[in-house]
């Protein structure tokens, strides 16, 4: 790098090139030549320059070439071709000129001209930018000067580029838009496709399916690519990763990359890198998805996917609109989309309203939701369980009458942010990536070695997101589901049928995922069946009438090669919480003990030696009430022990990973929300009604 303070010995101090390839000095010299990567900062620097030392600045670029051929140096490149246009370059700097001293950036390619390149640098110093790579990534990521990013392997060659460069524009000129699991027609963008900051804001498509992108749509890394994201931090691998999903005209990259910047910062995430991955046992390794300001997996998703939500509204057609966000909450989504969207800078045009199941999650999931002190939120206890919730929320979302009314006399939307919301799932797909990346990162394994994943399953949204990985790339070989006792999700992966008549939902001590209706799981069937439209309604009908549907062989099969489902029981839950804390010190909560028990059980029958990625969904102070009493063995004292007390026992343990600070700081607060209701839907659009009419 050159410093500023010796320039002036330039005006009266230079160098030539003689016949003997060496240097020699003479005085009085004209001109100061900028030389450098595309990137290293040529033009301003040059700008600079000239107004410190009183010379007039020629780009070479925009000053000389444009105006010598005419047009752009783009429109030339793309009309003549890379070999034609060097020539040209080389021609026109053969005929450069300067009648006074000047400061002059060079174009990236100058150099590569022999003879016009000599020419030049007899006129001047020329003056190299040795500027680091990774301040030239910074500055580039900056700028909005791009609409697509190309990952460049290591080393890769220019044909191999310019292959992915063609492939991406021909991506990009074709229609990418998403499209409900239940649609009717499959031809152009208006008809039956969405775009992104739609999908967004509808949340639930208007036939009652999810919207998803079309397989055909989805992105995939080469090794090489995905080597070059290894060793990033969690934004800048998110910002890789959604770019490829989110179509630069619904989206351009410096606005998703400012949400994302804004979303995973130090003070949100206790963790720098957003999640973790710890050795716990063997080949078994823990992904801790719980550092966020709610100590759950939906932080990861929530506090990017608020962000996109209120883009998406902010849109010209949508602007002085109200929405209210409708969420059905088996314990976490609950608290992290409060946190998510009450801190917006919304005006007062978006409320949040939460539905979860009385005695259907913990103590401190419930005291997450009710001590939220947050304008324009309303929490409602519902005497029911979680499938009720989501069900009626989906039932609103399809009452035209309702939905005509709020439109009509509030001008005001519903929309969703649980999992069923397309934006919700795709920050989900990231920390499955990263997990993988972070393993090969800590050398624990190559990229490219195949892994195994297992994941506490609830609505299925997290194994989805580990299924786009795996079509994205990353090697995950099993996708595992694990259940509690509400084991549906296992007979169906084993049978091919899913029976749900006459079957009850049980409450366990893992309430995330107390649930037998996984709306996620539709999504999965839809694109294992080719994208058939008439299976998915034919699934669903069958199931409305009959309680039940049956997958035939060929699916069965796909399944399978996918996944593998087992389920665990309260007892082998709470034993391996206290094992494991016994053995390593490390405290699992009960969500993540039950996919403990699960990969323990696949690797002792399968006799699997790969690395078992184990995700950890939840912080165990969230089920401290359970916990607690599990691990010193004690279950009357701790029955009425209030939860700050125990909290601070969890302080004096010292496990590993260390108390989460936020929620020991949230349930000191004071109770805010009262609201309980019967299992009665007509009851719960009541209250949304009087909700909606008391935003300010």
């Amino acid at each position: 790098m050159i410093r500023l303070k010796p320039l002036n010995k330039l005006l009266t101090w230079s160098f030539i090139r003689d016949g003997t390839n060496k240097r020699r000095f003479y005085t009085k010299q004209k001109n100061i030549i900028l030389l450098g990567s595309p990137g290293c900062g040529k033009t301003t620097v040059g700008r600079i320059l000239g107004i410190k030392l009183g010379l007039p600045v020629i780009d070479i670029e925009s000053d000389y070439l444009e105006n010598t051929w005419k047009m752009p140096v783009a429109q030339k490149l793309s009309e003549v071709g890379i070999m034609i246009f060097l020539k040209e370059e080389s021609k026109a700097m053969m005929n450069f000129e300067t009648k006074q001293q000047t400061v002059i950036s060079l174009t990236c390619s100058n150099p590569l001209h022999v003879e016009s390149f000599s020419k030049i640098s007899k006129s001047g110093v020329v003056v190299f930018l040795d500027v680091s790579k990774e301040d030239i990534l910074k500055r580039a990521t900056k700028m909005k000067f791009y609409d697509v990013r190309i990952i460049c392997e290591e080393n890769e060659d220019p044909f191999s580029i310019s292959e992915k460069i063609f492939k991406t524009l021909n991506k990009l000129d074709n229609p990418f838009g998403y499209v409900s699991t239940r649609h009717t027609t499959q031809s152009g963008l208006h008809q039956g496709h969405m775009d992104f900051k739609t999908t967004l804001v509808c949340g639930l498509a208007k036939d009652g399916g999810l919207f998803v992108a079309e397989e055909h749509n989805f992105p995939a890394l080469t090794p090489g690519q995905w080597k070059r994201l290894v060793g990033l931090p969690y934004n800048k691998i998110a910002s890789r990763i959604l770019e490829q999903w989110i179509h630069p005209s619904d989206l351009i990259p410096q606005t998703l990359n400012t949400y994302i910047e804004n979303s995973y910062k130090n003070e949100i995430f206790s963790n720098e890198d957003v999640i973790s991955i710890k050795h716990l046992t063997d080949n078994q390794y823990i992904l801790e998805l719980f550092h966020g300001p709610t100590a759950s997996c939906k932080d990861c998703s929530l506090q990017l996917m608020s962000k996109l939500f209120l883009e998406a509204v902010q849109q010209d057609t949508l602007k002085n609109k109200k929405y209210v966000i409708l969420v059905a909450t088996s314990g976490d989504t609950g608290s992290a989309v409060i946190d998510g969207f009450s801190k917006l800078e919304s005006n007062g045009s978006l409320g949040v309203m939460v539905l979860y199941p009385k005695d259907g999650v913990s103590k401190i999931q419930k005291k997450l939701m009710i001590n939220a002190d947050r304008k324009n939120v309303h929490v409602i206890e519902v005497d029911g369980d979680f499938d009720f919730c989501q069900k009626t929320v989906k039932n609103i979302f399809q009452n035209k009458e309702l939905k005509d009314l709020l439109e009509s006399k509030y001008n005001l939307s519903l929309s969703a942010a649980n999992s069923i919301n397309w934006g919700m799932l795709l920050p989900q797909v990231v920390h499955h990536i990263a997990a993988y990346l972070n393993m090969v990162k800590k050398n624990v394994i190559c990229f490219g070695d195949p892994v195994n994943i297992c994941i506490p399953t609830g609505n299925f949204g997290n194994v989805l997101a580990a299924y786009y990985s795996k079509k994205m790339g990353i090697p995950f070989q099993k996708i595992i589901c694990a259940n509690n006792e509400n084991n549906i999700i296992t007979d169906f992966m084993k049978t091919g049928c899913y029976f749900l008549h006459g079957r009850s939902l049980l409450r366990t001590i893992s309430p995330s995922i107390d649930i037998l209706m996984p709306s996620n799981l539709e999504r999965y069937l839809y694109h294992i069946s080719g994208n058939s439209t008439h299976l998915v309604k034919q699934y669903n009908k069958s199931l409305k009438d009959r309680g039940c549907f049956q997958v035939n062989k060929e699916i069965l099969n796909k399944i399978q090669s996918d996944m593998y489902a087992d389920w665990c029981s309260e007892e082998d839950c709470l034993d391996t919480i206290l094992t494991t804390y016994k053995t390593s010190g490390y405290l699992l909560d009960t969500h993540t003990a039950v996919a403990k028990v699960v990969a323990d059980r696949y690797q002792k029958s399968t006799n699997s030696n790969e690395p078992m990625i184990i995700a950890s969904t939840a912080h165990y102070m969230k089920f401290g009430d359970t916990i607690l009493p599990t691990i010193l063995q004690d279950r009357q004292h701790f029955k009425e022990l209030p939860l700050t007390d125990m909290m601070e026992i969890f302080k004096e343990l010292q496990p590993s990973p260390k108390p989460h600070s936020k929620v020991c700081e949230m349930i000191k607060k004071s109770q805010v929300h009262y609201t309980v209701c019967k299992a009665c839907e007509n009851t719960i659009k009541n209250e949304l009604l009087k909700f909606v009419a008391s935003l300010s």
